[in-house]
């Protein structure tokens, strides 16, 4: 499913919608921050189909998955691998439905620039259904700078080539 089908799927008249300033929307963005900021493979276990619906779409440019439960599963491998992720949510931003989280990322992964800490930003677009539960998340970030570029032979030949231009 592209970015697209999956907006058309998520539009609020298949899945219903939060009502802008209620409890609802409140606990929905605060369980998708809470989700956000506890990476780690129990933080996964414990609350990916808590905030993820069945049907749910993520692409966080590196990869499209379908399901909360292939979410989960992509979620624990990348949780597993890494010795550690920190993300900091700064604000959220809502419009029509749909909604935007600001975010900083910290990783610490030994295959990522030696294992020393990386840093990036981005923003999440997320629409949640009428229980709350996530159903589209695109995410924003420079992954060629924070995640490309880290890698050992690849990183080389990123930085030769932004030297070229």
């Amino acid at each position: 499913m592209s970015y697209q089908e999956a907006l058309d799927h998520s539009e609020s008249g298949a899945h219903g919608h939060l009502v802008p300033g209620s409890a609802e929307e409140a606990a929905a963005i605060g369980a998708f921050r809470d989700f956000l900021c506890s990476l780690t493979p129990e933080g996964v276990k414990d609350k990916t189909r808590q905030v993820y619906a069945e049907d749910a779409y993520l692409n966080d440019t590196l990869r499209e998955v379908r399901g909360a439960a292939q979410i989960e599963a992509y979620f624990l491998h990348t949780a597993e691998a890494a010795n550690r992720i920190a993300v900091q949510v700064h604000d959220v931003a809502a419009s029509g439905g749909n909604y935007y989280f600001r975010w900083t990322m910290e990783i610490v992964h030994p295959r990522l620039a030696g294992g020393q800490p990386t840093q990036s930003i981005g923003m999440s677009h997320v629409r949640f259904d009428a229980r709350g539960k996530v159903v589209l998340h695109q995410d924003y970030w420079d992954s060629g700078s924070a995640f490309y570029a880290q890698l050992p032979v690849l990183g080389r030949l990123i930085s030769w080539v932004k030297g070229r231009l």
